[in-house]
């Protein structure tokens, strides 16, 4: 779920920084938290506080991400029209000779590609 939470938040061109922000602050509570876990469960003989300190961070970043400003894409609508200028074709005669004398052949072609 962090892909598509990234990317509505931030952006397509911005989500891979995030995802590598979030991966990077999920480093050290993913190190540090099963020891953590086991030293709680020697103290007390259950997992029950460990669980509860565990979901203590999931509710306190949902909280967070309520007041990250959310990010509009752009539509379709939006986007700039830009015309691409076409590639001139080659006429008739020339692909005819191309044929003709096959492809190695020298010929001349002036810049319209005739």
């Amino acid at each position: 779920m962090y892909g598509p939470i990234a990317f509505d938040l931030v952006g397509p061109v911005d989500s891979a920084q995030a995802l590598g922000f979030v991966f990077g602050l999920l480093a050290l509570p993913a190190s540090l938290g099963p020891p953590l876990a086991g030293l709680l469960y020697d103290h007390y003989g259950n997992y029950n506080l460990a669980f509860h300190v565990a979901g203590i961070p999931l509710f306190v970043g949902a909280a967070i991400m309520v007041f990250i400003p959310h990010r509009k894409l752009h539509t379709v609508t939006e986007l700039a029209i830009v015309e691409v200028p076409a590639t001139p074709m080659p006429s008739d005669d020339h692909v005819a000779s191309h044929k003709r004398n096959g492809p190695m052949a020298m010929e001349h072609v002036d810049a319209t590609g005739v």
